[in-house]
């Protein structure tokens, strides 16, 4: 990785905009404001990036689409980061980097409160248009994005989810263990229940616990996998590492 040039050829840090629309009250118990501030929290005092966030106060539509990213643009953002599906529509030639969790909007309509064509049909699609690079958590999520909307292959990096210290135990393999827990209240309490899975590790010996969440008491075979596979990511925060990597590449279109 390489600093920013500076006008008198010194190096400095790598500024980065980010979107913090979804630190606010209204969205403190979603999985996308967990990631958001857990990015936040690796990458502080990284000595390579300087984080920037702008906030996006003002009128609904003119906060977060102009003022934001004007904002940005005035405290010397090399790069805008998107972390939550989507990107200002007005970005002030600031290159810019989105982050897209999953296509289950798309995949699954029925589960999203209605009057969602805004964001489906107008702001996702343009923003994974206008970013630079498209970060997926998944190859699953890759491969959503090109079949429903059509993103080239080489425009997504597949980066997984970095992991918090409290996931990040060592795994002994003799010592695996899988822990049937039912999911009762949908997303408000996913937080909570993972870290109780976490301490629940822990107090076993430090195991990896495979969260059987999904479809009630019972997680099928590819989730169970998922998890063991990516027990791999435990030892090192690799997402963090890997995103400011992608950050750093994308100033290069705009140097």
């Amino acid at each position: 990785m390489t600093a920013t040039a500076a006008s008198d050829g010194a190096a400095r840090p790598l500024t980065v905009a980010v979107d913090s629309r979804e630190l606010d009250p209204g969205s403190a118990t979603s999985g996308v404001s967990r990631y958001l501030r857990c990015l936040l929290a690796a990458l502080a005092g990284d000595p390579e990036i300087a984080i920037r966030v702008p906030g996006a106060a003002g009128p609904r539509v003119l906060g977060p689409h102009v003022l934001m990213p004007l904002r940005a643009r005035r405290q010397g953002a090399d790069v805008l980061h998107g972390p939550a599906n989507g990107l200002p529509l007005l970005r002030f030639r600031i290159p810019s980097v989105v982050t897209v969790h999953d296509v289950a909007i798309y995949d699954h309509p029925e589960w999203f409160p209605d009057r969602q064509w805004i964001s489906t049909r107008v702001l996702v699609p343009a923003s994974i248009h206008a970013a630079r690079v498209v970060i997926c958590p998944s190859e699953a999520t890759r491969r959503g994005l090109a079949g429903r909307l059509g993103v080239p292959a080489g425009k997504c990096r597949v980066i997984p989810h970095g992991v918090e210290a409290a996931f990040s135990s060592r795994i002994d393999p003799g010592r695996f263990v899988a822990s049937s827990i039912r999911l009762r209240s949908a997303a408000a309490d996913a937080c909570a229940l993972c870290d109780r899975v976490a301490a629940s590790a822990r107090g076993r010996g430090g195991g990896f616990a495979a969260l059987q969440a999904c479809g009630g008491d019972r997680a099928s075979a590819d989730e169970l996998r998922d998890l063991e596979r990516n027990a791999s990511h435990h030892k090192e925060m690799r997402g963090f590492r890997e995103l400011l990597t992608i950050l750093q590449e994308s100033t290069r279109f705009f140097a």
